[in-house]
């Protein structure tokens, strides 16, 4: 993994460098289109098989139209949507970058663009696995209505109201009154 970071010095100033910004293009020019088939276009072929598989099954059967089937595809559709979302733009920009780089009349504005742009997509690659565990956590009833009670202060003080009510009542059926 460190052999794809190199150093590179300039005057007085030393730069790291991933693997896109490389010196040499020719040497990195493969490896970005291998990385993009393998580890883009057949993760996104597969997941979308699969995917497809799994919403064709929750369509079959008795009570297709449950909430809790229709849900499933929704979520199953917004995972694919994710990762492209989270993923394309990455080897996009890679890709790109290192043909920026690699064009000798290339302008330093759009060499300077790509580059942000590329510097910009790597978090939003490892952001896909933070939405996927999002998605299938809220998509469980359970945890999202105890997660979305957590915002509503008059639940909140409804509970409150109706416990010091439920206290009152009990206190003054054994004869205690309560003191506020």
């Amino acid at each position: 993994m460190l052999t794809m970071i190199s150093l590179e010095t300039h005057g007085n100033k030393t730069y790291c460098l991933d693997f896109a910004s490389a010196i040499s293009t020719d040497g990195v020019w493969w490896y970005g289109w291998m990385l993009t088939v393998l580890g883009f276009l057949l993760p996104l072929v597969v997941v979308f098989m699969c995917y497809i598989g799994i919403v064709k099954q929750l369509a079959k059967g008795p009570k297709i139209t449950s909430p809790s089937r229709t849900r499933a595809r929704h979520v199953t559709v917004l995972i694919l949507v994710v990762f492209v979302v989270c993923f394309m733009p990455y080897h996009i920009l890679r890709v790109l970058r290192i043909e920026t780089r690699k064009m000798e009349e290339s302008q330093c504005m759009l060499e300077r663009t790509v580059h942000a742009a590329y510097i910009i997509s790597r978090p939003l690659a490892g952001l896909n696995t933070f939405s996927n565990l999002a998605l299938y956590t809220f998509s469980g009833d359970k945890f999202r209505s105890a997660f979305l009670s957590i915002f509503y202060c008059e639940n909140w003080l409804k509970k409150k109201a109706r416990s010091v009510l439920d206290l009152a009542i009990v206190s003054k059926t054994t004869g205690d009154i309560p003191t506020a």
